[in-house]
């Protein structure tokens, strides 16, 4: 269970005993330069000040995130255009049928490619 103990700490309580250590030392692997404190089964991690660096640093893993969401779309349009190619259509229902597709394919790609630039800009403007 992760708690926001406050807008700069995070607790992070972990059920099984035998794991603390472990939870301990994947957090402070995770490259967030994050410092973990255990006491218990609780592992309170203190959030650094975002620097601009960072913040430059999030938009790209975001940037990554986006391109991931729009792998997945155009994998989801080709297996879509594929069983419509298997239920022998005739030729005009089979070109509006694949151009439906690609029309809903395209709008969320827009509308990932939308929230991106607003998470990057949302990381690049704020202080």
């Amino acid at each position: 269970q992760v708690v926001a103990s406050d807008p700069k700490v995070l607790t992070v309580t972990v059920f099984d005993p035998d794991l603390v250590t472990a939870v301990e030392k994947a957090i402070r692997s995770s490259g967030l330069d994050l410092n973990p404190q255990a006491a218990g089964t609780s592992i309170k991690c203190q959030l650094p000040k975002v620097t601009q660096e960072q913040r430059q640093k999030l938009a790209k893993i975001a940037s990554g995130m986006a391109e991931v969401a729009k792998v997945s779309l155009r994998r989801v349009r080709h297996t879509y255009i594929e069983k419509g190619n298997k239920l022998k259509l005739p030729k005009d229902d089979a070109r509006k049928f694949d151009k439906e597709v690609q029309v809903e394919t395209d709008k969320f790609v827009k509308e990932v490619e939308t929230k991106l630039k607003n998470k990057q800009t949302e990381l690049t403007q704020a202080q």
